[in-house]
């Protein structure tokens, strides 16, 4: 039998996989390099750096310009990234981000015009910027 709703309601119908943490955990992830965190949108994640130190992030996005036609087969999305509670001097970077592409391939991050990455997020900090 042939299921007759678009894609979308097809695959939200369908139950998470069970490695998929649940959203209504209550709790922070937690990641690092050598253990990283799987989130959703605006869900803040606590990563663990060198020297014990972490920041809180937080992603919205991608965002796609108004106008975007659904199925476009390009578009110049952008992700909002705020990153806080720093627990010492952290050098941020933005060849710190990147994108994995629906295939699977990874696209190195550029800032957003207007919207730098500071070079760092001191202790009690709370920086934002946009990149794409």
């Amino acid at each position: 039998p042939s299921d007759s709703r678009p894609p979308a309601q097809q695959l939200a119908s369908q139950p998470l996989p069970s490695w998929i943490p649940s959203p209504t955990t209550g709790r922070k992830a937690t990641g690092s390099v050598q253990r990283p965190a799987l989130s959703y949108q605006g869900v803040e994640v606590r990563v663990d750096l060198d020297r014990g130190n972490s920041v809180t992030m937080n992603v919205h996005g991608p965002t796609a310009p108004a106008g975007t036609k659904v199925g476009a087969e390009a578009a110049d999305l952008t992700w909002t990234v705020t990153v806080s509670d720093a627990t010492g001097t952290i050098p941020l970077s933005i060849t710190q981000f990147n994108v994995q592409d629906e295939a699977g391939k990874y696209h190195w991050a550029q800032p957003v015009k207007g919207s730098p990455v500071p070079a760092k997020i001191s202790k009690g900090q709370k920086v934002t910027f946009t990149i794409h």
